[in-house]
C-alpha cells in the first residue's frame, strides 16, 4: 500500500506516528508519511529552506519521491517555493519563513513548448485572416 495514495498510516491500522513539535502543518492537510518527513526536513532548515536533494539525502529517496512530496506540500500551501534557486534547484520553506522573498506558484512554470507556440501562432494567423476577410465583406 502506498501512503501517498491511501493517506496516513493510522488510517490503515498502523500505529499512530508521533510528529515532532516543530512541524506546524495540520496532519489533515498533509496526508502521508512521506509528506510529513519532507515537511520535517524543510522545517528543520528554517529560513534557509531545503531542496529536493536535501530531502532525498535525508531519507535515501530518489528524485521523484522527494520532489513529489515537496510539490504536493507546495500545492496544498504547506510550503512556499522561492523564486530564487539554489544551484538549479527550487528551494522550499515554510510560509512563515518567506519574508520579503519572491515565490513561485505551484505547477509547471516553464515556457510553452515549440508545438504549443506554433499552434497559438497558427490560431492567431487564422483569426487575423478571418477578421480581415470579414472586414472586406462588410461584416
Amino acid at each position: 500500500m502506498n501512503d501517498e495514495t491511501y493517506g496516513p498510516p493510522e488510517a490503515a491500522g498502523a500505529p499512530e506516528q508521533t510528529r515532532p513539535e516543530y512541524v506546524t502543518a495540520d496532519p489533515e492537510t498533509v496526508p502521508g508519511e512521506r509528506r510529513r518527513q519532507a515537511l520535517a526536513v524543510v522545517a528543520l532548515e528554517g529560513p534557509h529552506g531545503a531542496t529536493w536533494d536535501d530531502v532525498a539525502r535525508a531519507y535515501g529517496w530518489h528524485h521523484g519521491q522527494a520532489s513529489g512530496a515537496l510539490s504536493a506540500l507546495h500545492a496544498r500551501g504547506a510550503l512556499a517555493a522561492l523564486a530564487d534557486k539554489r544551484g538549479r534547484l527550487t528551494v522550499y520553506v515554510l510560509p512563515e519563513h518567506v519574508g520579503d522573498r519572491a515565490t513561485r506558484h505551484p505547477g509547471r512554470n516553464k515556457p510553452a513548448s515549440a508545438g504549443a507556440l506554433k499552434e497559438e501562432y497558427d490560431r492567431g494567423y487564422r483569426d487575423g485572416w478571418n477578421a480581415l476577410r470579414d472586414m472586406q465583406r462588410g461584416y
